[in-house]
């Protein structure tokens, strides 16, 4: 296999010594394989799967979690069936949700702690603190004394 994928261009390939070919392919078409005969290009393509299918002439059938895709009308990879999670969920159906507080990736500041939940995470602000204008901001105690 010399190219691969989706092409989504028109393009002038020039592959081994000066031979070159110009591709015209178009989104919804997959390429996975070119072969070479005669040191002529030909590109195999296909339409692109709908519907959840993957494979050549799309005879596989996705299982991923539509509600935890990146996209619900098509959640796996048109061509290898890899499912494709939202930013929330990975696995190989999308169904283990990402602990951002776990691995680092929350936005949390100094003053709150990060809390796991479906779908993200939140910041509540720690003790001693409450939210100000978008921020933990430290709570100010006055003690006035009554003589």
């Amino acid at each position: 296999m010399l190219l691969s994928g989706y092409i989504v261009s028109v393009q002038q390939l020039c592959l081994i010594e000066g031979m070159c070919v110009v591709a015209i392919v178009y989104a919804s078409l997959y390429c996975p394989d070119v072969k070479v005969i005669h040191h002529i290009y030909i590109f195999v393509c296909f339409t692109a799967c709908p519907s959840n299918k993957f494979g050549k002439a799309c005879v596989g059938t996705c299982n991923c979690n539509a509600t935890n895709a990146a996209n619900a009308a098509q959640t796996c990879n048109a061509a290898t069936g890899v499912c494709v999670c939202n930013q929330y969920w990975m696995g190989t159906t999308c169904d283990t949700d990402i602990d951002e507080c776990t691995a680092g990736t929350h936005t949390c500041t100094a003053d709150s702690t990060c809390a796991n939940r479906v779908n993200g995470y939140d910041c509540p602000c720690d003790r001693g603190f409450i939210l100000n204008s978008g921020a933990c901001a430290g709570i100010m105690f006055r003690v006035f004394f009554v003589l």
